[in-house]
């Protein structure tokens, strides 16, 4: 017992370094922030955040990476053909994702570093799409096919980013549904 209070008092100092971290940076920028700043946000002490972490820098790795995580989750849930054929259920799992965590990820995107963030995103999508050999095959036109992934992947990303700051005023199961019929229309000359 001693030893999932432990986990979870863990988990606990992470996701409140990783809030402080989220919330400074937007304040900030990420060129003038201390540890000694994070650690007074975060409520911890200067060990605990150098038993979770290296640096600063390390936990803008560890979102990234966490953001990577789970949107491989989401390619993951879903069949290939299925997010050819009908990407609505991979989009709602991204839509409650973001809902849930709205204000985190503004934070996130309000600052200087989140293009090369946002193409890390659209980069996963592509990457997992494509490396679907069989799915692949059975697309005809492959080069339109690829110019067509691209557009709908930063499209995608982009539209989703301009919800999350609060540019596009609609509730996400809306913004998913539009998305999902525009890729609908774009993919029935593919496959």
């Amino acid at each position: 017992m001693g030893e999932k209070a432990e986990y979870r008092s863990a988990v606990r100092s992470r996701e409140s370094i990783r809030r402080a971290y989220a919330e400074l940076i937007h304040e900030k920028g990420t060129t003038n922030l201390t540890v000694k700043e994070l650690v007074e946000r975060a409520d911890v002490n200067r060990s605990t955040f150098y038993a979770h972490y290296q640096d600063i820098n390390a936990v803008l790795r560890e979102i990234e990476e966490d953001v990577v995580q789970k949107m491989f989750a989401f390619l993951d849930a879903s069949e290939h053909n299925e997010l050819l054929n009908n990407p609505l259920p991979f989009l709602m799992r991204i839509g409650t994702e973001l809902e849930g965590n709205r204000n985190y990820y503004r934070l996130l995107l309000e600052t200087n570093g989140s293009s090369t963030f946002t193409q890390k995103l659209k980069d996963v999508f592509l990457e997992r799409m494509l490396t679907d050999r069989n799915a692949f095959s059975k697309v005809s036109r492959q080069r339109e096919f690829l110019i067509c992934m691209n557009l709908l992947a930063g499209g995608g990303v982009g539209l989703c980013c301009d919800w999350i700051t609060g540019k596009i005023d609609m509730p996400m199961q809306e913004l998913a549904n539009i998305i999902n019929d525009i890729a609908m229309n774009m993919m029935k000359q593919f496959v």
